[in-house]
Parts: C-alpha cells; sequence; structure tokens
C-alpha cells in the first residue's frame, strides 16, 4: 500500500509520512528494496509509540502533507486523553481519538483507502471519497470511517492480521456468545473466535 499511494502523491508533488507502531516498524526494516524507495522519496516513518508522535503529525499536517495511518493499529504514546468509542464487527470497541482532533482542527480530510483481495492472488486498493470531520462530531467521524472498514471485513475476515489483539480495545463484548452453529462463516483457531459473515456477529468459540 504504501508504494502506491507514494506514487499518487508524488504525481501532486506532495510528502508522505507513515504512522506505524514500534513492531511494524522494526520489521519493515528487512524490506531492502522499499526502504531504498523510501530513501530515495524522502518517506519518513512516524513512530506511533514514540513520545512528541503527535506534535510530528501536526507539523506534516500544518505543512499540507500526507499522512499514511494504519486505522487498525489503534496505538500511541500513553493514554489517550478523550478516547472515542465506535461499534466494530459486533462490540463496542475504545479507539484512539488524536488524528481525528488534529483533521477536525486543521480543516484537513481523510480518505479511507482498503487493501484487499478480489479473488486468490489478485491485490487491490479501494479509495473512497475524502470527508471532512467536525470537532463537534468526533464519533459520527470515527463510526463513518470504520464503517467502510467492517463491510471489507465481513467480506474477508483472513486478511486482517490484528485479530490477535482486537480484544485489547474492546469496552464491551454484550453482542457475544458461545456458540457452535454452523452460522460461523470463519474461525480463528488459535484465539477462538468465529465470524457469521452474513450478520457481522464475532462469537467466542470452543476449537478442538
Amino acid at each position: 500500500m504504501p508504494y502506491y499511494i507514494n506514487n499518487y502523491v508524488k504525481h501532486y508533488s506532495s510528502s508522505l509520512d507513515i504512522v506505524v507502531d514500534r513492531d511494524s516498524y522494526e520489521s519493515e526494516k528487512e524490506l531492502l528494496e522499499w526502504n531504498k524507495i523510501r530513501k530515495k522519496d524522502d518517506i519518513n516513518y512516524i513512530v506511533s509509540e514514540d513520545f512528541g508522535s503527535g506534535l510530528k503529525l501536526l507539523r506534516v499536517l500544518k505543512k499540507r502533507g500526507n499522512i499514511l495511518l494504519y486505522l487498525d493499529g489503534n496505538t500511541g504514546a500513553g493514554e489517550d486523553s478523550v478516547p472515542s468509542v465506535c461499534r466494530h464487527i459486533s462490540s463496542i470497541t475504545q479507539m484512539r481519538s488524536g488524528i481525528y482532533r488534529l483533521v477536525s482542527l486543521l480543516k484537513r480530510k481523510i480518505c479511507m483507502v482498503i487493501a484487499d483481495q478480489p479473488e486468490p492472488g489478485v491485490n487491490r486498493l479501494i479509495a473512497y471519497k475524502p470527508f471532512a470531520i467536525e470537532k463537534d462530531s468526533l464519533n459520527e467521524g470515527i463510526e463513518l470511517a470504520y464503517s467502510n472498514f467492517r463491510k471489507a471485513l465481513q467480506q474477508k475476515p483472513e486478511l486482517w492480521r490484528f485479530w490477535y489483539r482486537y480484544h485489547h480495545y474492546v469496552d464491551s463484548w454484550a453482542h457475544i456468545s458461545r456458540n457452535s452453529s454452523p452460522e460461523v462463516d470463519w474461525v480463528n483457531k488459535e484465539y477462538g473466535l468465529g465470524v457469521d459473515l452474513r450478520t457481522g456477529k464475532l462469537y467466542e468459540i470452543e476449537t478442538v
């Protein structure tokens, strides 16, 4: 994804900074070809857990630069002073709100880009219409962003790599129940979670 988005912003003589968590930052050091491109095009990483990452984001956005931020990362430096909640699959999750507050303050827009595979071996990026977020309606903006992600996740749950830490953000599992029903269409055996792709409901299940 970063490669193609970088080509797009270069076409408009703009810049790109990428927000990643510490684990991703360390693992991407091994991507030798990508790092050659990144250095040539002056693409910088902002590590979300680092102290001062919010100020770095502010500086980039004030310069009219572009930020690539992974919506499902949900990481940052310290505790979020004003967290938001959002419906995700069938649970209520607590989400960091800092980037949404920044774009509302600076009157910038968010463009959701979803990476998926319409068929095995075929990768695709889908860009949705950019939208603005008002400071008095942050939750509505977060819900709009996650609505597109939810749809993609229900269609291809096996493509999401963060199932293993999803439970860390959940405030309420009110709609989850133990169920061995055949309506569970896809199962992550390692974490004992199943998804009903017709309803988007997530279940705790017993695996053998």
